[in-house]
């Protein structure tokens, strides 16, 4: 598999609501709820790290959450337009 650098679309606001976070897409007009984990997955979209090490980092931060379940987040993300993976152009 070649390397994949997601980074966060243009027009979001991710907001701290008690726990729970709050993404603003302006851009499409919708809002979305995330946990912590999805919350810090979305926060390293940011096209300077591959989408391996964003599982990896989110695992590591969180303790909890198992790849698959990091996996899921992103791939959900990028299929919400949350986050543009682009393939790895360095």
């Amino acid at each position: 598999m070649s390397a994949r650098w997601p980074r966060r679309a243009a027009g979001l606001a991710l907001d701290d609501a008690g726990g729970a976070w709050v993404i603003r897409d302006t851009a499409h007009g919708r809002v979305h709820y995330l946990n912590a984990s999805a919350a810090l997955a979305l926060e390293l979209c940011t096209g300077d790290n591959e989408w391996t090490a964003i599982v990896e980092l989110v695992c590591a931060a969180t303790g909890a959450p198992a790849r698959a379940e990091v996996e899921r987040v992103l791939r959900r993300a990028a299929e919400a337009g949350l986050i543009v993976v682009a393939p790895d152009v360095r």
